[in-house]
């Protein structure tokens, strides 16, 4: 069990146009940020100096709530971790089942949106607004946000990204995930 890091490809954009595995030349100070590892080079060192530039502009460290995220998905089999639109992004198999906010969506608050069985979104917002929300574009779709900030109640968020990745992983790995299948 355990996260694979993975940085996704870019294909389309004519400033990676023909860039095979290394970064060649210099990007635009206005994209760097969306494709950070390909100036740094491929690897999971390389990915969390990305993700920390990406959402603290600087090296700082790494957010202990990312931290701690990463740490309660690793349990999970069959997991990978890929950096999605800016933001470190979990998929179970194909599909994803959560990702990490620096605050940029939600009034500079750290969060976390977990997909989320139906019904369950407006249970846990309409039970308590200030720590749960409906984000911004997955939403509709019935995902839950968490914020990660206050007392976070850590077993209530492993517990939803647990039925988040139930939601999206593949038979075998819920297998694994149910002691089935060593």
């Amino acid at each position: 069990m355990g996260v694979a890091v993975r940085p996704a490809v870019c294909v389309g954009d004519d400033h990676h146009a023909g860039i095979g595995g290394e970064f060649v030349g210099d990007l635009p100070a206005s994209t760097w940020w969306r494709f950070p590892w390909l100036a740094l080079g491929h690897g999971e060192a390389a990915y969390d100096v990305a993700v920390r530039r990406a959402h603290t502009g600087s090296m700082a460290l790494m957010s202990d709530k990312l931290a701690r995220l990463r740490a309660s998905i690793e349990k999970l089999p069959e997991t990978s971790e890929k950096l999605s639109h800016g933001a470190p992004t979990w998929w179970g198999g194909k599909k994803t089942f959560a990702t990490y906010h620096s605050g940029s969506y939600d009034e500079g608050r750290e969060g976390v949106w977990i997909k989320a069985p139906e019904g369950v979104q407006e249970t846990l917002v309409s039970g308590d607004p200030r720590r749960f929300y409906r984000p911004k574009y997955l939403g509709p779709a019935g995902w839950i946000g968490v914020r990660l900030d206050g007392d976070t109640d850590w077993g209530q968020v492993e517990l939803l990204l647990v039925e988040g990745y139930r939601l999206v992983a593949p038979k075998r790995a819920l297998k694994k995930l149910d002691g089935e299948v060593e």
